[in-house]
C-alpha cells in the first residue's frame, strides 16, 4: 500500500450516535467513456458494493448496462464498537469504447478453461466419407491498426467468418476438416518498417494471447463439425521471434508454431472431447509442413514470404518439388503472406492457393498500388478428385 492509499484508508472521525443510513456516502466522476463511483457502505452492510454502484449510476441518468467495471479499489476499517467500515470505488468503461478493452473468452488458464468444459463428444451421423473441408487463416496480425480498424474490428470479421465456417460444414458433412493456420497471426514490433511501435494497439503478450484464443475457438468449433480435426501450422515473418531484425534460432523460433503446440497442450486436457483433433508443425529446420487429406490428396502449407513476389510460386514449389521438402510432395499447396486471394495451377494438376487476409488492412499497400482485397477466411472442399467450391467467408 502507498502512502497516499494509506492515508485514504485512516479511520473517519467517529460519529456519536450517527444513523447507519447516514454512513452510505456515494461519489461519481465522469471522464468520457470512464466513470468512477465510490460507495461507502455501512457498518455491517450486507448491500453488495457493486450493485450499489451501478445503481448509483443509474441515479445520475447513466444506463448501467451500458457499462462494464475495469478496476476496483476497496478498504475496510474498524470503528468505534468494532463495526467494519467499506469503501469500494469501481472503475467502469461504456461498453465498446477503447476504454472497455476486448472482452475475450476467460482463457488464461488453459488447463481450467478446458476442463470447465465438460461436455460430452458430439456423436457424428451421415458425413460424407473421405470428404474434406479446408479453412484458412492467414494473416491476422493481431495488433495490427490500420484502415479497417484494430483488434475489436479484426475479432468482429473474425466472428462472422467463423459463423460462414460453421454453416459451411453443415451443409457439406465432411468427414474431416483441416484447419491451416498460415502465419503472421501476430503483428509483432520487428518485422515491419518501425510504425508498429506507435500504431499497435496490443503489447506482444496481448498479441499472443487473443491470437492463441481465435485459434482455439475455431479449433473448439471445429472439433463440433466433424468426426477428424487436423491443425496445421508454419513459421512466418511477423511471428518469428528476432532480436531487432535478425532471426533468432531455428525456422520453427515462432510465436505462432508456439501458439499450436499451447493450444494443443490444452485439447491433451479433455481427450474425451478433443481426441479426434490433431496438430502438425514442420521439423525444426523446415519452412513447410504437408499431410494427406483422408480422400488422398497431399496438402501442403507454408507462409509464403520465401519469395518476393507471388508470380514467383511455381518455379519455387519446382525447386521444392526436386529437393523433396514436405510441400515439394503435395498436391494443393496453401501459402498466405500476400493477402490477395490467388488460385494457380503448376507441374502435373497441381494447385497453388494464395489465401486472402482477415487483417485491418495495408493502407502503405494500397497507396502505392491502389489494390486492396476484402478479407475473409477461405474455405474449400476436397475429395479424391480434387477440391471444389471455394468461398471467402
Amino acid at each position: 500500500m502507498t502512502l497516499a492509499e494509506a492515508a485514504k484508508a485512516l479511520p473517519p472521525t467517529p460519529s456519536v450516535n450517527r444513523p447507519a443510513d447516514k454512513a452510505l456516502t456515494r461519489a461519481l466522476e465522469v471522464k468520457g467513456d470512464t466513470v468512477e463511483a465510490t460507495v461507502n457502505l455501512a457498518p455491517d452492510s450486507t448491500t453488495a458494493p457493486e450493485g450499489e454502484a451501478r445503481t448509483l449510476l443509474q441515479n445520475y441518468g447513466l444506463d448501467p448496462d451500458e457499462y462494464v467495471v475495469t478496476g476496483l479499489r476497496s478498504s475496510e476499517w474498524t470503528m468505534l464498537g468494532g463495526k467494519v467500515g467499506k469503501s469500494s470505488r469501481f472503475t467502469f468503461a461504456r461498453r465498446g469504447s477503447a476504454a472497455a478493452g476486448v472482452v475475450l473468452p476467460d482463457l488464461d488458464d488453459l488447463h481450467r478453461a478446458v476442463k470447465r468444459d465438460r461436455r460430452k463428444a458430439p456423436a457424428f451421423k451421415a458425413v460424407a466419407e473421405s470428404i474434406s473441408v479446408l479453412a484458412v487463416l492467414a494473416d491476422l496480425q493481431v495488433g495490427k491498426v490500420d484502415a479497417r480498424g484494430g483488434v475489436e474490428e479484426l475479432l468482429e470479421r473474425l466472428e462472422a467468418s467463423l459463423e460462414g465456417f460453421r454453416d459451411y460444414c453443415r451443409e457439406v458433412k465432411p468427414e474431416e476438416i483441416i484447419l491451416f493456420d498460415a502465419g503472421d497471426g501476430i503483428e509483432n514490433f520487428e518485422s515491419g518498417d518501425g510504425s508498429s511501435d506507435r500504431t499497435n494497439d496490443l503489447s506482444l503478450t496481448e498479441q499472443i494471447r487473443v491470437f492463441r484464443r481465435v485459434l482455439w475457438t475455431w479449433i473448439d468449433e471445429a472439433s463440433r463439425l466433424a468426426p477428424s480435426v487436423k491443425v496445421l501450422s508454419v513459421g512466418s515473418n511477423h511471428c518469428r521471434v528476432r532480436k531487432g531484425k535478425s532471426n533468432m534460432g531455428n525456422a520453427t523460433e515462432d510465436y505462432g508454431i508456439e501458439v499450436l503446440t499451447q493450444v494443443a497442450d490444452m485439447a491433451s486436457v479433455y481427450p474425451e472431447r478433443y481426441g479426434h483433433v490433431e496438430f502438425y508443425a514442420p521439423e525444426r529446420t523446415s519452412d513447410s509442413v504437408a499431410i494427406e487429406a483422408l480422400g488422398g490428396k497431399v496438402v501442403g502449407l507454408a507462409h509464403g514470404h520465401q519469395v518476393s513476389n507471388p508470380d514467383r510460386f511455381p518455379d519455387f514449389l519446382a525447386k521444392q518439388a526436386a529437393g523433396r521438402t514436405p510441400i515439394g510432395t503435395a498436391d494443393l499447396v496453401v501459402f498466405g503472406h500476400f493477402h490477395n486471394l490467388r488460385i494457380q495451377t503448376w507441374g502435373d494438376d497441381r494447385w497453388l492457393f494464395v489465401a486472402p487476409t482477415s487483417d485491418n488492412g495495408s493502407a502503405w499497400w494500397r497507396n502505392i498500388s491502389g489494390a486492396e482485397s476484402a478479407p475473409g477466411v477461405m474455405a474449400m472442399t476436397l475429395d479424391a478428385k480434387g477440391w471444389r467450391d471455394v468461398a471467402v467467408l
